[in-house]
């Protein structure tokens, strides 16, 4: 199943956060319900809290490589249905994005991340003294 995966490091700056306004302003939700009609993928992605988004050729090729902007704001992208895309080749695009954000969890080292989150703890005590 998707699990969201955030650590505070994971939080946009402000660059990020322009990027993510000009992703929202060149994409719009798309519809799940005709998009991907009763799928497996359809139902993932609602279960998870994702959303489809859909842009056009150019900007979907822009973003379609952006996979932790993605990612982090759980959206699966497809281009507009005046693409002309199969519903098959539709649901390749979802499956390939959605292994590619579990591939990228399952890559994470919880060792890691526990230890940079045990640091953060004590920095913030040390704060609070």
């Amino acid at each position: 199943m998707l699990l969201a995966h955030r650590t505070e490091d994971s939080l946009p700056g402000l660059g990020e956060r322009l990027l993510d306004l000009l992703f929202l302003a060149t994409t719009s939700a798309g519809d799940a319900d005709r998009l991907l009609p009763a799928s497996r993928w359809h139902k993932v992605i609602r279960a998870s809290n994702w959303q489809v988004r859909v842009a056009g050729p150019r900007w979907f090729m822009i973003w379609s490589g952006d996979h932790a902007r993605l990612s982090r704001r759980h959206v699966v992208l497809l281009p507009r249905r005046w693409v002309g895309l199969t519903r098959a080749e539709n649901l390749a695009l979802v499956q390939d994005q959605l292994a590619r954000h579990e591939a990228e969890l399952r890559h994470a080292r919880p060792g890691l991340v526990l230890r940079e989150a045990q640091r953060r703890i004590g920095r913030a005590l040390a704060r609070r003294r």
